[in-house]
């Protein structure tokens, strides 16, 4: 086994660029590279210098190295699974189907399509309860309230150079998504005056 380049992961880097070509060839929808994308990059930053650059000694010690990363990046026990998985089906396919053009063409990935979740009849919405303070004075709150293992982590990449982390309910309802739009326009609002 050799060890990473300089550069980081000789490996995780092929991964990137064959996740990126995946998604121009169809082969993967948007949200899927987004998520596929922002799981190898934590392993990319968790990966040590001195670990061995090979992809099977990657897959193995995948639940080692996002531990590490759990507490540095905020993220539930439930995030880490997730992303262990994306990890995996990612070096999965990328080794049946990322050395081999032929294959790689050939390829017809299963694409799950999921039903619009039904929504519930509401009434008026109340109004959002949120803080009238600027941006930098919210930012200042605590990261993790006492109640975070009813948190998840949801990392997005918000501009081709910004990923951004939110915690989110895992029991998350369409009313919170209401409530969070309003505290977000509200945010743009006192962000430009």
């Amino acid at each position: 086994m050799k060890a990473q380049a300089p550069g980081g992961s000789q490996v995780l880097k092929n991964l990137r660029e064959f996740i990126t070509k995946a998604e121009k060839l169809g082969k993967y929808p948007r949200n899927t590279v987004i998520g596929l994308l922002a799981a190898v990059r934590v392993v990319e930053e968790g990966l040590l210098p001195d670990e061995p650059d090979d992809p099977m000694y990657i897959t193995e010690h995948l639940e080692e190295i996002y531990n590490r990363q759990m507490s540095k990046l905020n993220l539930t026990a439930a995030s880490v699974e997730t992303y262990i998985g994306r990890v995996k089906r990612a070096l999965t396919d990328y080794h049946q189907y990322g050395s081999d053009p032929k294959a790689f063409l050939a390829w017809k990935p299963r694409i799950i399509q999921r039903a619009p979740r039904s929504r519930p009849k509401e009434t008026k919405p109340s109004p959002p309860e949120v803080a009238t303070e600027p941006a930098a004075a919210t930012a200042a709150m605590p990261a993790a309230p006492a109640n975070s293992n009813r948190l998840k982590m949801l990392v997005w990449s918000l501009r081709p150079d910004l990923n951004i982390q939110i915690q989110l309910p895992v029991d998350m309802n369409q009313k919170d998504v209401e409530r969070l739009t309003k505290l977000l326009r509200l945010e743009a609002e006192l962000s430009e005056s």
